[in-house]
């Protein structure tokens, strides 16, 4: 394994106007903020956005981006749907917590793949 890891953030989750590069912090998006942070870390090369097609008009100014065809997600759905119950409980309806929105192991393999790593945070 390298000693250089890329990060990826997945928007996978989020319409086609992205809050977090939309929604402000400080006078500046959410994103922006992220970004920077990882960027700090040790051990982190590249920060790469993995995010839909029709999402890369809000993302423009964002570097990194690996842009998907939107696909149907019903696991995504169920989650969503048993988040809506649990009120942030973890280990609620599907197990599902905050972090599971937006992860789509394809989508990640593809973007590890075309990065050329063989890890990533």
């Amino acid at each position: 394994m390298s000693a250089a890891t890329p990060a990826i953030i997945s928007l996978l989750h989020q319409g086609m106007e992205p809050s977090s590069a939309t929604r402000r912090f400080r006078d500046e998006p959410v994103l922006h903020w992220t970004l920077r942070r990882l960027r700090e870390c040790k051990g982190v090369s590249d920060v790469c956005i993995l995010c839909w097609s029709d999402q890369v008009s809000a993302l423009r100014e964002f570097p990194g981006l690996f842009p998907l065809e939107r696909i149907p997600m019903p696991s995504l759905d169920a989650i969503n749907a048993s988040r809506r119950w649990t009120d942030g409980w973890r280990g609620g309806l599907l197990f599902a917590t905050c972090f599971d929105p937006g992860f789509h192991g394809p989508s990640l393999l593809e973007a590890m793949r075309k990065l050329e790593a063989d890890q990533l945070v």
